[in-house]
């Protein structure tokens, strides 16, 4: 549902209208925690404390049967500032004005609350608790803690059950707003191909542009342990292999012989979408692997793994991992990165990038494909990959970047520039801003036919 009609905010571009489009109730809600409450104890000046108790609530307005108060109106004025300040706007429009177009607002609402108890629409106590329950949680988790917001709360003189109190009501005149919206208001909006045109047509210099992309490859260089310590590795993988090779499942091989943290849960490790596992070689094997099957041993940071794939989709992958712990010392560290940095000196001196990865990377995912990688957009790529590659040609190769799994040396195949949005790519989203803007004019029109239809009297 649109917001009510306020001309004192300042209008965003369409395209962030269409990519964001906030709920209103919201804004009311963070208002009733920053509003000092207008009804509140008066207290002697330069004192703290309390006096003789004297109301300093009035009715401001009265619509059909139902009163605003002046600490309704006080809070909505607080709410106009919170949102101002929130989306880092400065206030131009003078006090007097913003109080008007504050209380025209809250007729408004009083207004589409009239006509849907008129027509005998109902909002069930479990909808009104549940969305209560929402939009509190959502106050908690833009003050952080639950403590952090009762510390709000009691600076305004109110408790957690003041504002829960609150927050019902304004659910309340939400959903019967949205009742009437959508009996009275939707049915006159039609969107026709020519407007969503003439739409893009009017803002189409306004599009954003898709993100740049680039296309890498990469050699990985893993340290190694010393020769002792690899010995005894070597020796527990043959364990391994030979436990799998006669039949025990993995589950009960990881149970027996991981160093992992989930050895307890048969090594499964659970479902990750791309781009949250600790390593991109843990990745890129577990996107190449075929389901069901189990890995080569992959070196990182954290030791050796085995991978087991239980299933894959377009997103995400569920498997179980044996993990061998590996003490690498500074030295180790060190050694990989020297022998890093000598496969970027023959990079640089012209030798086959894909050659060099084949023979010298130690990521079992990109090593037998040239060290290809594969087509990211900026966003895709760690905070260090993209400082490496930010500058840079196509053709070039970066110094070793160390990252979580070892030591990466990338190489830049190509770069892309981001391209525009195509008419028929934001079609579908035009159509939704088209239609919100549409909708909206109709419920102003809408509202100027309430305010003909019941009482409305406006206190001096």
């Amino acid at each position: 549902m649109p917001c009510m009609r306020r001309t004192t905010k300042r209008t965003p571009s369409p395209w962030v209208l269409m990519a964001d489009a906030r709920s209103a109730a919201f804004g009311l809600l963070l208002a009733v925690v920053l509003a000092v409450p207008a009804w509140a104890w008066a207290q002697d000046p330069g004192s703290e404390t309390l006096v003789s108790p004297r109301l300093v609530d009035r009715i401001v307005a009265i619509v059909d049967e139902e009163a605003i108060l002046l600490s309704d109106l006080e809070r909505e004025i607080e709410t106009y500032h919170f949102e101002m300040e929130t989306d880092g706007e400065s206030v131009t429009s003078g006090e007097a004005q913003i109080r008007q177009e504050m209380l025209d607002r809250l007729i408004e609402v009083k207004l589409l609350v009239a006509q849907a108890k008129l027509d005998g629409m109902v909002v069930g106590d479990e909808e009104v608790e549940r969305e209560t329950a929402q939009a509190t949680q959502r106050l908690i988790d833009r003050f952080g803690t639950r403590a952090a917001l009762d510390r709000e709360l009691a600076r305004s003189g109110m408790t957690f059950e003041d504002l829960q109190d609150r927050n019902r009501e304004l659910v309340r005149n939400r959903l019967y707003t949205m009742r009437v919206v959508q009996r009275y208001v939707r049915p006159r909006v039609d969107v026709r191909d020519d407007e969503v045109r003439a739409f893009y047509e009017e803002h189409k210099d306004e599009v954003p542009r898709q993100q740049a992309q680039v296309t890498i490859a990469n050699i990985l260089v893993v340290a190694q342990p010393d020769t002792d310590v690899m010995d005894g590795i070597d020796e527990k993988l043959a364990v391994i292999s030979k436990s799998l090779e006669d039949g025990t499942s993995f589950e009960d091989t990881a149970s027996e012989y991981s160093e992992g943290p989930n050895a307890s849960r048969g090594g499964l490790v659970g479902r990750f979408a791309r781009g949250d596992l600790f390593s991109p070689v843990i990745e890129n094997a577990l996107w190449a692997m075929p389901v069901g099957q189990v890995s080569p041993p992959i070196n990182t940071e954290l030791g050796i793994h085995i991978l087991e794939l239980l299933d894959r989709d377009a997103d995400t992958v569920n498997f179980r991992q044996i993990l061998l712990r590996v003490e690498i010392t500074e030295t180790n560290q060190q050694a990989a990165r020297d022998r890093a940095m000598e496969v970027v000196e023959k990079a640089r001196a012209g030798q086959d990038f894909a050659t060099l990865a084949t023979e010298y990377s130690d990521d079992p995912g990109s090593r037998e494909n040239g060290g290809l990688l594969g087509t990211f957009a900026a966003d895709q790529l760690s905070t260090q990959f993209q400082a490496a590659l930010r500058g840079m040609e196509p053709g070039e190769v970066t110094d070793p970047v160390d990252g979580a799994a070892g030591f990466f040396i990338l190489k830049l195949l190509e770069r892309a520039a981001g391209e525009a949005y195509s008419y028929e790519e934001l079609e579908d989203r035009m159509r939704s801003a088209v239609f919100d803007q549409k909708l909206e004019q109709e419920l102003g029109l809408y509202l100027i036919e309430l305010r003909d239809s019941f009482y409305i009297e406006i206190k001096a």
